[in-house]
């Protein structure tokens, strides 16, 4: 899928005077498939990150290229599961994000996932695709066995399930993790 295929900004409900609880956005979020959504979020986060870059609002990489990353590590057989916001807009929590948030295999080494990019530190990979934050202290491998294969560029990408993403959105509880399990609820009432 390419980005032209993805809804623009100015189609998200926001942009259209609606609110979450509008039930045709509703029924057009849950109509998007997950690569569909992740592509949104994807568009969304760099234009975000134009934006803050160009008031100086933040210090980030260059580029945000989850597609590039995916293929990099494809290429280099890297086994990982993607979390965080990412897996969020694949479910349907679609919103600005500054990073990519992987559970590596336990089977990497750090010289392995070092080669992705030129520093490393605390966890943190910054490469040319963006800044990569491993997370550690997660099942890998119960991540892997109820990932989604969700279409990202050229490549099928490993993404935490639904049920995984609720999890560990409970074991946080921070109030935008609360928020988004009510947007998940809401989006996803009719699957359940």
């Amino acid at each position: 899928m390419t980005t032209s295929d993805a809804p623009s900004p100015a189609d998200l409900p926001s942009q259209r005077g609606e609110i979450w609880n509008d039930t045709d956005a509703i029924a057009r979020h849950r109509a998007m498939t997950p690569s569909q959504r992740l592509t949104l979020a994807i568009e969304v986060s760099r234009a975000a990150l134009l934006f803050a870059r160009a008031g100086g609002a933040v210090d980030v990489a260059s580029t945000f290229d989850p597609a590039g990353l995916v293929a990099a590590l494809k290429e280099a057989c890297v086994d990982y599961v993607i979390v965080g916001g990412l897996a969020g807009a694949a479910h349907g929590v679609v919103r600005a994000s500054a990073d990519i948030d992987l559970v590596p295999s336990p089977s990497e080494t750090l010289a392995a996932l070092s080669s992705l990019g030129a520093a490393y530190a605390d966890d943190v990979i910054r490469t040319r695709w963006g800044d990569v934050h491993f997370q550690r202290g997660l099942s890998y491998l119960q991540l892997r066995d109820n990932a989604l294969a969700v279409r990202l560029g050229d490549a099928n990408a490993a993404v935490c399930s639904l049920a995984d993403f609720r999890s560990m959105k409970l074991a946080l509880a921070r109030p935008r993790d609360l928020i988004d399990l009510a947007e998940l609820d809401e989006l996803h009432a009719a699957s359940t």
